[in-house]
């Protein structure tokens, strides 16, 4: 697996359960924890396991979970934390083989009761991965991605010959609330880039068509209709304060054509660029201009 993946996980040992949520919480990152010490109630959706000491436990992304430590005086676990775009990476370093499948088998199996020497083993790739995260040894990017593919592979292992239950209960959706927040934020800080439904799908590790369904069920119009008016917003905005020519405007605002632009814009606003540029700045930029109404999501 290519070092340049090693931007693509983050891995730390937590120690102190003040810093456990003690309400339901969800993320966009897929975690894998060793339990070193302590055990805790998992919450999934509408299942309960008990974790133990040298369990592994495996949460999928975007999926409603809740800890709750059963020895207040006692929690250690090592984390890792991969972000959707390292399944790429995983992908092409395992010929082929998505090797990140079995996040869809820890979804009614989410804890992993190892036998002894399976735990010594994986206490040690654990343990080495959080050490070498805090040195700066040569080769410490080669050394901790090589470490982050064994351990995934062994876990992959794990989950082998273990389908899902076809009586297991039905699993709780994402919290779509945050979900659908997080997605605008991400819409807002990289509207001037090439972003497409694909794209964020897969930044999310979301289906195409359930986010575009989500998304539109939430907030009333498709994430293509969003960007477009997102890019609009802004570019309205650089009509009326910048001196910067219209096509470059465009380009800046995250269009790649400016004839495109030029049409989007007649559609939405009933005049052209250049019209509005020279009607708004004689009245000034209306105060609904100056942000979108999603910016402050």
């Amino acid at each position: 697996m290519s070092s340049g993946a090693l931007q693509k996980f983050s891995v730390h040992e937590e120690n102190d359960i003040r810093k456990i949520p003690p309400a339901w919480s969800s993320h966009e990152q897929a975690e894998i924890q060793y339990i070193v010490r302590g055990s805790f109630e998992l919450c999934i959706g509408n299942q309960r396991h008990i974790v133990e000491p040298g369990n592994i436990v495996v949460i999928p992304p975007n999926k409603l979970h809740r800890i709750t430590p059963l020895d207040p005086r006692s929690f250690s676990a090592l984390s890792i934390l991969l972000q959707a775009d390292i399944r790429e990476a995983l992908y092409n370093a395992g010929e082929g083989t998505d090797i990140l499948g079995f996040l869809t088998q820890a979804v009614p199996s989410p804890v992993l009761r190892l036998d002894e020497a399976q735990r010594v083993w994986f206490a040690a790739l654990f343990r080495r991965l959080v050490q070498e995260n805090g040195r700066e040894a040569q080769y410490r990017s080669v050394y901790m991605t090589n470490l982050l593919g064994l351990i995934i592979a062994e876990v992959a292992r794990q989950y082998e010959g273990t389908p899902a239950p076809c009586n297991s209960p039905p699993y709780e959706p994402p919290d779509i609330s945050r979900l659908i927040k997080n997605i605008i934020q991400y819409i807002n800080h990289n509207f001037k880039e090439d972003i497409t439904l694909s794209k964020i799908a897969r930044e999310f590790w979301l289906n195409p068509s359930y986010l575009s369904r989500q998304f539109k069920v939430n907030i009333g119009v498709n994430i293509t209709e969003f960007i477009t008016g997102r890019r609009l917003d802004y570019a309205k905005v650089q009509l009326v304060v910048s001196d910067t020519s219209i096509s470059e405007i465009a380009l800046n605002s995250g269009f790649n054509n400016i004839s495109y632009f030029n049409t989007v814009f007649k559609q939405r606003m009933g005049i052209s660029p250049r019209q509005y540029r020279k009607e708004k700045r004689l009245e000034g930029i209306p105060e609904g201009d100056q942000l979108s109404p999603w910016e402050g999501w």
